[in-house]
Formats: C-alpha cells, structure tokens, sequence
C-alpha cells in the first residue's frame, strides 16, 4: 500500500529525490502561492523530481470567464485584498511548462455546471472599505445568479 503525506516546503527547493515521482498535480492551489516567480520556480523543480514519462497536471478555475459569475467576483476581490494570489491564463502557464523543459503541454476546459459557494466571505467596514462596492456588486451577482462555479482549466505536460 501507498502511503500519501503532505509536506511544506519551498517550491524551488523540493525535499525530494530526483525522478522520484510519476506524477505531479497541481489542483486548486496556484491561488495560494505568494508569487508568480514561485509558481515559475515549482516547474522547474517539478520537472527535476518527475521521472522521464512522468506527468504534471493542473487543475485551477478559470477566473477570467465570465464578469458576472459571483465565483469570480468574490474571487477578484479576494486577490484585491491580497488574499489570493491573481493567475496568469491558462496559455501563460502552458509556456511556462514550455519554458521549464515539459513535453506536449495540453490545456481543456471543463464545463463543471457545480453547483457550487462562490469564494463567499463576510464584509468587514473596517479592513475592506475601499472595495465595499464592488463587495456589495459580488454579493447581488450571487442573489440574482445563484452559486455556479465557473469552468475549470486543465493543463497537462509530460517530462
């Protein structure tokens, strides 16, 4: 039996063995890092610890779909508010595997239709004054549009 664990670690410096894995996946997590440079820096440590043949896939909601789905509302302000870290388009992050040295990069979109939270959160006067229209915009969306989650983008490429 496989054992999975999580581990935190920096995304140029991986604490794993070169060629050590077959696949590498990516799904739902560019948001949470701190810099575009990083997410550039964790192909080319994911190409390094792939075996040859071996896949990344990544997976991320396209964002830049629709204006009026409330998802990506509430989603733009949380990057705004520099919670959420803004994603480049899928086809920037097909060159950077490109660039990184993967092999036959692919992109689909997957039309989900979930009925899905939008990246909801509370308004707070105090912190988020500035953005407060575009909050009270991003919460009318969801009442007039119901909670849909928008299509996901996914990229594959192989080492």
């Amino acid at each position: 039996m496989k054992t999975i664990s999580g581990v935190r670690a920096s995304a140029d410096r991986l604490p794993f063995e070169t060629e050590s894995f077959d696949v590498v996946a990516l799904a739902h997590s560019l948001r949470n890092f701190t810099s575009l440079n990083e997410i550039r820096s964790l192909f080319s440590e994911a190409i390094r610890i792939l075996r040859k043949g071996g896949r990344i896939v990544v997976a991320e909601s396209d964002t830049k779909r629709s204006e009026l789905s409330p998802y990506n509302t509430f989603y733009e302000l949380r990057t705004k508010l520099g919670w959420e870290l803004e994603l480049p388009r899928p086809s920037i992050l097909v060159e950077w595997l490109s660039k990184s040295g993967f092999k036959k990069p692919a992109q689909r979109l997957l039309d989900t239709d979930f009925e899905y939270a939008p990246v909801y959160f509370p308004f707070d006067p105090r912190s988020m004054k500035d953005v407060e229209e575009q909050y009270r915009h991003a919460e009318k969306l969801l009442v007039e549009n119901g909670e849909k989650h928008p299509p996901i983008y996914v990229i594959t490429a192989e080492r």
